[in-house]
């Protein structure tokens, strides 16, 4: 089972890496259907790699649009070796919109494998306060914002 997840992973990251995607997006709440379809609508759609841990509704709509992974197991997103597979060598920005732990997984994983100039983005309400704390200490690095309107 784990090296099928690899394969997913491992294509996912191949995909990403064609397309030449810069825009990653992680979460597949309502609030992240929002903002992926606000993507599409400024044709943007060619640049998003969405990093979902939810089979949803909305996802299956924007599929075609979007490079897609869907992870559910939550247990993932702590593990360095996704991170590693995916290797975000074409990210630009990094949109964490998920409204639980993952936020600190993904943080945990992200920054370390950031480039100086790669913008980590978080909606307020879902920030935790070391990440606010850090983007105070590294406004270069993370940007908090109130609603995801004023990230698009």
């Amino acid at each position: 089972m784990f090296r099928l997840r690899d394969r997913k992973v491992k294509q996912f990251a191949k995909t990403v890496s064609e397309k030449q995607n810069s825009i990653f997006v992680f979460g597949s709440n309502v609030l992240t259907g929002e903002f992926i379809y606000d993507l599409l609508e400024l044709g943007l759609g060619s640049k998003v790699a969405l990093i979902a841990d939810d089979d949803r509704e909305w996802i299956e709509d924007v599929h075609e649009k979007i490079t897609v992974l869907i992870e559910k197991k939550h247990e993932k997103y702590q593990e360095r070796q996704l991170y590693d597979l995916i290797g975000f060598s074409t990210a630009e920005k990094i949109i964490i919109l998920h409204d639980n732990e993952l936020v600190q997984y993904i943080i945990n994983n992200v920054e370390d494998i950031s480039h100086s100039n790669v913008k980590i983005i978080l909606v307020s309400q879902y920030a935790p306060a070391f990440v606010k704390y850090l983007s105070q200490a590294q406004k270069d690095k993370f940007v908090i914002t109130d609603n995801v309107s004023s990230i698009t």
